[in-house]
Order: structure tokens, then C-alpha cells, then sequence
């Protein structure tokens, strides 16, 4: 029986340190009235434990009353009361809403994952056609996406970074950029200018709907310099938009995933990065699950981010066939965010594995084959917190539909991340061979690349950054290399269970196109940055300064 597993403690940690953490972030001076104050405090403390109810149409209006009086003309901010307000009442949970589906980015999905989250999920203008995609721009498109009239739903707005130093770097190499490199510009650019490039109608945040579980292939993009940010695409029209047609674009950072894992492959990916090769996740089958929303700050199109968990098939062999997977339920969502989005409820991550002869998507049929788990299957726990408890790792196969990893999670304050890889070997049942290679998963066309990247702010902070004079790129190389280094729980081995175990109690596969139907796991929460996010900032002071005393780009 494979299970190797830290002991595990009592999930209700809803109001521990992480909660207090959160509430003395939100006292920052950042514009916030004390009325807001108070009520996005409530939805910290009391959302992720509300009732399952829907808001009545009198709570609804007094909330909406309240935060128009709160912040007159401002449908950012007043998005982020009215959902608090409903939370501090009991009646909805973050991302909640309660009027039907019929607006173009109203999300609607035909099923689930073991997890209960909806899997590849699409736009409401996709419902009988997925080349219908949205979009915010132009006479047909639908300004303002993360509220009405576009959507019913009621999207988590991420604050944007309160630390001025590196939205006044970006926006002085920008412009230091844009003007040819003259020494000794002065930048009268403001600080956040960098995280509204892209998009036009001062909106310049991430909205996020849920949590979501997608699949396809992937096609590496790249890993920022400036935010770390590992850039993968998934070739998957679900949910695409008009500002990403053909793709839904993913990230996650470096710094608190893939630049500090130690399992075998892994290991190996992030060398080939750092020596500016593609990264060994290119043109793999992918399964991700994270946060679905759009991106504001860079032409509003869709994407995951952060990436909670994600399975890649390395390796298509009967002999070996190799899977490597990370998971966790925390992360911080790129440049231009500011704090961690969190899952306080997803403490328990299943991913399936297509049985062999299937993908996620399509199936041939195949002689029945048993897996084995060979011993070079490895994982390991990393964490920021105190302690890792509560952190396992179990697999077990589903007879001729998958292969599942199950991953348990402490709160996310424990900022713990589990990566490994799993190698099966699959057999034909009564014969001690393998099946044959008819049977493999089909080669799928791999998607391009966008070529719009170059007007994101990070790609245009990396141009920048690259025109720098040579001795002055070296230094601030070095700095936006630094780690943050977690402690581990060490390499635990994992073995096959026979069948899935008595506690396996997989979601359903319902049909969904309102908030109501989504999962309790499904709920997101704002925290402080994590630590590995924190020490990002920190270089970028660092960087700041290094700026400064050089006199190549003058900054405010």
C-alpha cells in the first residue's frame, strides 16, 4: 500500500495566523476608506465559512446602495465591497452570485473533475459554438467584462501592487526604453502606467472568476525575468477570448514552483530554461487546475493564474510511462497583483491520469492493461511555513478510465507545495507483456505562440532591461535570480494502491453555469504575498537602487 504521509491535523484553520496576517495587510494605506476596510475584512474572516444560501434581493440592493456610497464612480472598488458586503451577510462566498447565466462572460460548463471543479469550462457566447469568443475591444465587445452588463458573475478583483518601487522601475525603463536608451531621462511616467498598458479603460487589475480544472496541450511561452512568471499555453478554445483566440494562456511563479523543486525532472526543466532552452513541459499533454479569470493589465484576455496544480505527460512508454505534477493551494498572481490567492478549502487535490490508450479528451480502444508504479516515482513537500503537517501524497488506478494522484494539503498558510513524477508501467491483463504502441495517446497539434506578448508589460520591461549597458544588465541578472529557499520534507517513494481507497469520494459531472453550483473548494481568498512573493518584491528594491545610483534611468 503506498501512502507515505505526514500526520495530519484538523482543517478548520479559518481564522489563524493567516486571517490576522490579511487583516493587518488591508490596514496598509492604499486609498481604502475604513468602511471598505471593514467589510473586505469581513469577507477574509467570515466568507470562506458562509452559508450556502442566496442573497435576497433586498441584501443585494443594500449592498449595492452602501458601496456606491463608498466609492461614487469607482466600479472596481465598488465590485470588491458588494461582494464583501454579501459575505459579511452570510448569503455568498467569493466569486458568488445569484442571477442566471445569458451574459457574454458568464462562465457555463458541461462537467466536472474528481474535484468537483468545472473542467474546461467556456464563455456563455461559446455555448454552441467555442470560436465565439468575447472580447472587451471594439463596437461589438463588451467593455467592461468583470461586471454588468457583461457578466452576472462576481468577480474577485486583485489589488494592484502598493509597493512603489518596481511600478516606478518598469514605467522608468519603459519610457527609458521607448525614447532610445537616453542616459539620464527623466521618467514623468506615474508608477502603475506599467500595469495599464495593454488595456484601454483604466481598469488595469486581474479579475477572477474560480477555480477551474483544464486539459490540452501545451506550449511553452517563457519565463519572465522581470515577475519570474513561468508563461505556459494550453491549446484549448475553452474560454478563450478574442484577446487570446485559439489558447487560454497560463502562469505561475518560478520562485514559489518550479525554480525550487528538486525531484529528477524538474530539476532538469529548470536548467534547460535557465540556459534559454524551451522547457521540457513544451508539447506535452497537460492537466492544470487554478484559477480561471482575465487579465486586465494585459489586454484583458483569459488565463490561469496562478496555477494551483498541474500533471505533464514527460513521457509516453508502456514501459515507463512518465507524468511529472506539482500542487499546491496558494500562489501570487504576477507583476501586476499585489498579495496571495489563496484556496483555503482545497486541501485535497486529485489528479486523473488518462488511462493508457486515452488522453484527457479522446480514446481508442486498447487491450485491458493494469498499471504498476515503478520505484523511481518520487515526491517530495516544500514549504515556507512552520511546518509541513498535514502533507501526503497517494495514488490509485480507476479500471479502465484513470490514474489518479490524490495530494493532501495543509492551509495555505503553511505555503506548502508537493511536486514528483510518477512512472507506470502498463501491462496487459493475463500476459506479462506491454501494450503496443497502436495504443498510445495520438500526437496532437501543438498551438503556436502568440506574437502579441511584446505589448505586456513584463516583455516590455524585459526589452528594456536587455538594452541596458552590459555591466549594469549583470548586476540586476543577479539579483532577479536570487531564490527563496523553502525547507523540505525530503524525498518520500510512492507506490500503487490496489484500488481507490474507502474515504474516495469523487464529484460528481454536472452541468453548471452559475456560481451556486460551484464546490466550497472552488472559493478564493486574498492573503498577504507569500514568502518566496515577498522576497520578489524585495529584489526589486534591491533593483531600484541599483537604478538610481547609476544614473541610466532616472526614476522619481
Amino acid at each position: 500500500m503506498c501512502e507515505s504521509k505526514v500526520a495530519k491535523p484538523s482543517k478548520e484553520r479559518l481564522h489563524g495566523p493567516a486571517t490576522l496576517a490579511a487583516l493587518g495587510w488591508l490596514q496598509q494605506p492604499d486609498g481604502w476608506t475604513n468602511a471598505a476596510r471593514l467589510l473586505l475584512a469581513a469577507s477574509l474572516t467570515l466568507g470562506f465559512q458562509a452559508a450556502a444560501q442566496e442573497c435576497t434581493q433586498a441584501q443585494i440592493t443594500e449592498c449595492g446602495a452602501e458601496c456606491k456610497q463608498a466609492f461614487p464612480g469607482d466600479s472596481r472598488k465598488q465590485i470588491q465591497c458588494r461582494t464583501s458586503c454579501e459575505i459579511n451577510k452570510g448569503c455568498r462566498g467569493s466569486g458568488g452570485g445569484t442571477a442566471p447565466s445569458g451574459l457574454p462572460y458568464d462562465l457555463i460548463w458541461d462537467g466536472t473533475d474528481l474535484n468537483g471543479l468545472p473542467l474546461n469550462p467556456r464563455w456563455f457566447t461559446q455555448k454552441d459554438n467555442l470560436n465565439n469568443f468575447p472580447s472587451s475591444k471594439g463596437p461589438a465587445g463588451c467593455a467592461t467584462p468583470w461586471t454588468l452588463p457583461c457578466t452576472n458573475w462576481y468577480p474577485t478583483v486583485v489589488p494592484l501592487p502598493d509597493s512603489p518601487s518596481w511600478l516606478t522601475i518598469g514605467a522608468g525603463l519603459l519610457e527609458w526604453g521607448l525614447v532610445g536608451g537616453l542616459v539620464g531621462t527623466v521618467v514623468p511616467l506615474p508608477g502603475t502606467s506599467v500595469c495599464g498598458l495593454s488595456h484601454v479603460g483604466g481598469f488595469n487589475n486581474h479579475a477572477n472568476w474560480t477555480i477551474v480544472a483544464y486539459n490540452g496541450t501545451a506550449k511553452w511561452d517563457a519565463r519572465t525575468s522581470d515577475d519570474g512568471d513561468d508563461n505556459i499555453n494550453i491549446e484549448n478554445l475553452a474560454a478563450a477570448t478574442a484577446q487570446n483566440p485559439g489558447y487560454v494562456h497560463t502562469e505561475y511563479l518560478s520562485d514559489e514552483t518550479t525554480k525550487v523543486f528538486t525531484t529528477p525532472f524538474w530539476v532538469d526543466n529548470n536548467t534547460r530554461i535557465s540556459n534559454g532552452k524551451a522547457s521540457g513541459i513544451d508539447g506535452h499533454e497537460v492537466l492544470q487546475i487554478g484559477v480561471l479569470g482575465l487579465d486586465c493589465a494585459h489586454d484583458c484576455g483569459s488565463e490561469i493564474h496562478p496555477v494551483y496544480a498541474m500533471a505533464v505527460h514527460v513521457k509516453v512508454d508502456p514501459n515507463d510511462d512518465t507524468w511529472a505534477f506539482f500542487a499546491r493551494n496558494w500562489g501570487k498572481e504576477g507583476f501586476c497583483s499585489d498579495g496571495s490567492v489563496n484556496a483555503p478549502l482545497l486541501t485535497r487535490v486529485f489528479l486523473k491520469l488518462p488511462w493508457w490508450g486515452k488522453s484527457a479528451t479522446t480514446a481508442t480502444t486498447v487491450p485491458t492493461v493494469v498499471p504498476t508504479v515503478l520505484p523511481s516515482s518520487v515526491w517530495e513537500g516544500l514549504y515556507w511555513g512552520d511546518d509541513a503537517t498535514g502533507t501526503g501524497v497517494r495514488s490509485f488506478p480507476l479500471a479502465g478510465d484513470g490514474f489518479v494522484v490524490e495530494v493532501d494539503l495543509p492551509d495555505p498558510s503553511k505555503q506548502v507545495v508537493v511536486d514528483g513524477e510518477f512512472h507506470l508501467k502498463w501491462t496487459q491483463t493475463g500476459s506479462k507483456s506491454t501494450p503496443s504502441p497502436s495504443a498510445q495517446p495520438p500526437v496532437r497539434v501543438v498551438a503556436q505562440s502568440p506574437t502579441s506578448g511584446s505589448l505586456e508589460p513584463e516583455r516590455r520591461v524585459d526589452e528594456a532591461l536587455a538594452r541596458l549597458p552590459n555591466g549594469l544588465r549583470v548586476q540586476i541578472s543577479q539579483v532577479l535570480s536570487e531564490r527563496s529557499v523553502p525547507h523540505s520534507t525530503g524525498a518520500h517513494p510512492s507506490t500503487n494502491l490496489s484500488r481507490p481507497p474507502a474515504d474516495f469520494r469523487p464529484a460528481g459531472s454536472a452541468q453548471g453555469s452559475s456560481p451556486n453550483a460551484l464546490p466550497k473548494s472552488s472559493r478564493i481568498q486574498m492573503a498577504p504575498n507569500s514568502v518566496a512573493g515577498q522576497h520578489r518584491i524585495e529584489m526589486y528594491r534591491k533593483v531600484d537602487k541599483i537604478l538610481r545610483d547609476s544614473n541610466v534611468v532616472k526614476v522619481p
